[in-house]
């Protein structure tokens, strides 16, 4: 092929097209062995090395020169591939970092929706100005009664919160950016299975949500449910102070039958010359002295169920955290602390005058569980009474050389606010400790305070709760050792009574009368204490059964000795049969003894003179043993029966001839009788009389 002067413009031509457009190596080659040329076009990677034997990636391409349809030579470009592989490079690294990235939030929002789901608090989180639920954990749902409220109001879902004024307190967190708390705070809300409203007790905080902007977006929203500690705490409050009446009232008693017994020693003394007598008479006098003493001793104080206790300190509070053991509901709170800081390592400290010890971790492993007080950040926290912010623990000198900032786990922020008690010292500290130095905003300040006051709520309920069971045990004790020591010398009152009685029988009739009474009444301060007694443990939950072999029959005979005296006094005829049943019957001697006294002692009570008072026992069909005391006395209207087995609608009221009733017997008969598994049924019309029916089932061992 020959090169002519069009054809040789034309190369040159496409060489400059080529050189200018290409900002690379270009070059051009056109041969006459055509032979060599294919006519295809050529595109492929490679290293080349340069002048400086440096290897460089590149792109040759290689174009065909084609002049009336002959291939008369080739231009080839070189592209340096340098930039465009190290930015590809990095693309690469930036897409696994972004994608590591993703998966880490990704991790973080798994965690952080197990916490929520598994949190014993009541969680949720509401959006917009009108408070739509954009997430409620299940013990949310369950405290408020209500499922599916995603996506709902609060407002649409929960009107009896809105009927509260919490549409109120809802708009000023929202709109405000500040935020409430409250500390048992009574909430009317729907029970979750009748759905009825009824009252609970919250600890609760509403915290508003923010978006990188500042923006309030939406409420955080936990709650507590401390209804059951409030109630239990109120319910031991009143029980202590119904158990002071009844104290009071036995008080009362014991003075008025101490001095009628008293009074019959002295005026049989006075008219006794058999100096046998007289010594049984001063020595029972003797014995209603020692009661007496006793008495007063134990009713000095104004509030005999009041123990005065000494103040607990910070090493009593770490005894206690130790006891009530890691519970979840301040893991809770310790994780919650963590969420709302934003940090991944919170603890709930407790300190004593030599070493720190967690109550709770979230983040770091058991080896964190104690330590020497003078190695914690938390020893500087508990000398004022607001939180203290340490921004970079390398940089301050008091805590650079401890060794979980120099080494693992390299903690380098610290959060802490103090527990303070009720006397206003510090026990412990709740913190959030972070890797990184950083700085706390002034609402995270805040809302780790409060939690630091709910800590210390929790503990000082638990505390509470404790003083007032011990006092309610120091009641018991106190009730027990009173009947140890007033039935001693009652005893042997009765049994010298006994004693006279035989010596007076058929001498004096008047003098005979008047020991029977002081017997009567003697007898009678027994009953009570034991009534007393009874009823003090069966509200502690101590009694048992204690099933023995019972012959009815000795026991309608102690209840004749009990109870002849006092229907005679009121001239009521008392009427007691046990029908065929001679052998023992398996029960509990000394409770059922206790049934039929106080069930005959009220019947007598609030029968006339001239009434009847019944007791028949015997056995139905299924061999259950079948109680009936019946009277011919006052009666009871239909509400009256309704409130019998009712404790808290127990009132005392007087018999025919006004004697006195601590109201408690009948509680005893409904305790003693559920004891064996029995039922108690009441028939009774005004003026006509009152049976009561105990149906005791066969008992086993």
């Amino acid at each position: 092929m020959k090169l002519t002067p069009f054809r040789i413009a034309l190369i040159y031509l496409i060489f400059a097209v080529v050189w200018i457009g290409v900002s690379d190596a270009v070059l051009v080659w056109f041969t006459d062995d055509v032979q060599q040329l294919s006519g295809e076009t050529i595109q492929e990677e490679s290293i080349r090395s340069s002048r400086e034997g440096i290897e460089i990636p590149v792109m040759i391409s290689s174009v065909p020169i084609i002049v009336d349809d002959e291939v008369i030579g080739i231009y080839a470009m070189y592209v340096d591939l340098s930039e465009q592989n190290q930015l590809q490079m990095q693309i690469s690294d930036l897409l696994v970092k972004e994608k590591q990235a993703r998966k880490e939030v990704e991790q973080s929002k798994l965690d952080l929706e197990e916490v929520f789901e598994s949190a014993p608090s009541a969680i949720a989180i509401t959006e917009s100005a009108a408070h739509r639920y954009k997430m409620a954990n299940p013990a949310y749902m369950k405290l408020m009664g209500k499922e599916n409220l995603v996506g709902h109001t609060i407002k649409d879902m929960l009107p009896e919160l809105i009927d509260q004024g919490y549409q109120h307190i809802l708009d000023h967190v929202f709109h405000s950016g500040e935020l409430y708390s409250a500390s048992e705070e009574p909430v009317m809300l729907s029970s979750s299975e009748t759905g009825a409203l009824q009252q609970y007790y919250l600890n609760y905080i509403f915290k508003p949500l923010k978006n990188s902007g500042g923006e309030i977006h939406g409420i955080f929203i936990e709650a507590i449910d401390v209804t059951e500690q409030v109630v239990a705490r109120k319910t031991l409050k009143a029980s202590l102070e119904e158990k002071e009446i009844l104290l009071q009232e036995v008080h009362h008693r014991v003075k008025n039958n101490l001095a009628v017994i008293a009074g019959l020693l002295d005026l049989q003394m006075m008219d006794e010359d058999n100096d046998v007598i007289i010594n049984h008479l001063r020595e029972a006098q003797s014995r209603i002295y020692s009661i007496a003493k006793v008495h007063e001793a134990v009713y000095q104080e104004e509030n005999v169920v009041r123990v005065q206790l000494d103040k607990y300190i910070s090493m009593m509070a770490i005894s206690v955290s130790e006891q009530l053991g890691y519970e979840e509901e301040f893991d809770a709170l310790t994780k919650l602390a963590a969420y709302i800081c934003d940090a991944p390592v919170s603890l709930l400290n407790m300190i004593d005058e030599s070493r720190q010890w967690a109550k709770s971790m979230h983040g770091l492993g058991e080896g964190a569980r104690e330590m020497p007080r003078n190695k914690t950040v938390c020893q500087y926290t508990i000398l004022g009474t607001e939180t203290v912010e340490v921004q970079d623990l390398a940089k301050d000198d008091r805590f650079s050389m401890f060794s979980y900032v120099q080494s693992e786990p390299n903690l380098k922020y610290y959060l802490g606010a103090p527990l303070i008690d009720p006397d206003g010292y510090a026990i412990g500290a709740i913190c959030v400790l972070d890797y990184k130095a950083r700085e706390m905003s002034e609402e995270q300040k805040k809302a780790l305070k409060i939690l630091s006051t709910e800590v210390m709520a929790r503990l000082e309920l638990r505390r509470q709760n404790k003083e007032l069971e011990e006092l309610n045990s120091y009641k018991t004790r106190l009730l027990k050792m009173l009947s140890h020591d007033m039935r001693s010398p009652l005893n042997g009152i009765i049994g010298m009574s006994g004693i006279i009685k035989d010596e007076l029988k058929g001498s004096d009739a008047e003098m005979y009368e008047l020991v029977d009474i002081m017997e009567q009444s003697a007898f009678q301060l027994n009953h009570m204490i034991d009534e007393m007694l009874s009823y003090t443990i069966i509200e502690s939950k101590g009694f048992r059964l204690d099933l023995k072999p019972t012959p009815l029959d000795e026991t309608i005979d102690q209840l004749k000795k009990l109870y002849e005296s006092a229907a005679k006094t009121k001239k009521v005829t008392l009427k007691l049969g046990l029908e065929n049943i001679k052998a023992p019957v398996l029960l509990d001697t000394e409770k059922i003894e206790q049934v039929l006294g106080n069930l005959i002692s009220n019947a007598i009570k609030f029968t006339r003179s001239g009434g009847v008072v019944s007791l028949s026992i015997s056995k139905n069909n299924s061999e259950a043993l079948v109680i009936k005391v019946s009277d011919t006395g006052v009666g009871m209207d239909s509400a009256t029966i309704s409130t019998l087995s009712d404790d808290k609608s127990r009132k005392h009221k007087s018999g025919t001839q006004g004697e006195k009733s601590s109201g408690i017997g009948l509680s005893i008969v409904k305790y003693f009788t559920e004891l064996h598994y029995g039922q108690i049924d009441v028939e009774s019309e005004i003026g006509k009389g009152t049976t009561f029916t105990v149906t005791i089932p066969k008992q086993s061992d």
